[in-house]
Formats: C-alpha cells, structure tokens, sequence
C-alpha cells in the first residue's frame, strides 16, 4: 500500500502561541517529507529551471469549524473558522520563512487556497481540501501582506491565488476578489 495520500503532518500545534519558538510548534514534524522537500529543492536548484510555491489544501485542523481538513459538512460552507484568517497566513508564512532559514529551501511564492471555490471538499472525503467563499479569501489575502513583513518575505516571495479547477472559475474568482485583495496578490493561479 502507497504511503502518498497521508498529509503532511502541521507544525504549529495549538493556538496557544503564534511564535514559532514556541512549545505550540514542532518543527521535528514529518521529517521524511521535509528531507523530500530539501531533495527536490536541491534538483531544482542544480536545473536552475524551476520554483518551487508552498502551497495549502486546507488549513490546520484546528483552525477548522468542524477540525476536519477534508472539508465542511455539505462542501458548499466555508471551514475555517473566522477568528482564524489572519492565523492560516500566519502559519503558511511561518513554515515558509523556517523553511528559508533552517531547511535551506527557497519558496519563489506562496499559495493559500487549492480549489478553494469548489465544492467538493466534504468531511466524509478521503483528501484535504477546504472551500472558501471568495469573500472569505478576501480576507484571508487581506492579512497575509503583515504576515510577510513579520517574518521578512515581503518582496522575495510571490502570492498567487486562487488555484481553481476551472479557468471560468478563475475568472469569477479573481473578479470577485475586488481591487483590494487583487492588489495582493502576484499571480493567477488556474
């Protein structure tokens, strides 16, 4: 049996402390997927013809309404809990500034929705996913610019948004995000 479908494990534990000295983060976490994402770091580095983007299919389980990262109940609701927006840029900027520091791998840009207008992240579902509303995106794009001043990746890591299934989906998204939101991010995703 293939080990792939298992997610990469979260390293920010708790919501008991943002900083990521903190006992509520383990960067020890799924160490085998950190030495295959140093590997192709490394291939990529020596093509000198790729990027590589940090990406996430679903916020940390806790960030959740339900702590499922498969998705909402009827995947047509949006799962992360609002009190928590400003907290998914926050830890996918973590993990990327740790990963620049400590691991020695460079993300060239940040993603943090997959298919995030789809509506087929559901609970009972076997892959991490999560919908977002896309005014919910707007928020949460809304907060990632201090996110990367904090951790010193403004102007070295490229934003893109919203990875969706579809090119109409594309469209309807990035015309719905509004000049705010648009004005964040770097490029397109579809």
């Amino acid at each position: 049996m293939s080990d792939y479908s298992v997610p990469m494990q979260a390293f920010w534990l708790d919501w008991a402390s943002n900083n990521p000295s903190s006992s509520s983060w383990d960067w020890s976490r799924d160490a085998a997927q950190v030495a295959m994402l140093q590997l192709a770091a490394a291939r990529c580095t020596e093509r000198g013809d790729c990027r590589l983007e940090l990406f996430s299919n679903s916020p940390v389980w806790w960030m959740l309404l339900n702590h499922n990262p498969s998705g909402s109940a009827s995947g047509l609701s949006d799962n992360l809990q609002p009190w928590n927006q400003a907290n998914h840029s926050w830890y996918m900027t973590a993990v990327a500034a740790h990963a620049r520091d400590v691991w020695g791998v460079d993300f060239s840009s940040i993603e943090l929705f997959n298919e995030p207008a789809a509506e087929w992240w559901r609970s009972d579902g076997t892959q991490e996913g999560c919908h977002f509303d896309r005014g919910t995106q707007a928020a949460v794009l809304a907060t990632l610019p201090a996110a990367l001043q904090h951790f010193g990746l403004n102007g070295s890591l490229r934003v893109a948004a919203s990875d969706e299934s579809y090119v109409d989906m594309a469209l309807a998204t990035w015309q719905a995000l509004g000049p705010d939101a648009q004005a964040v991010i770097d490029q397109v995703r579809e």
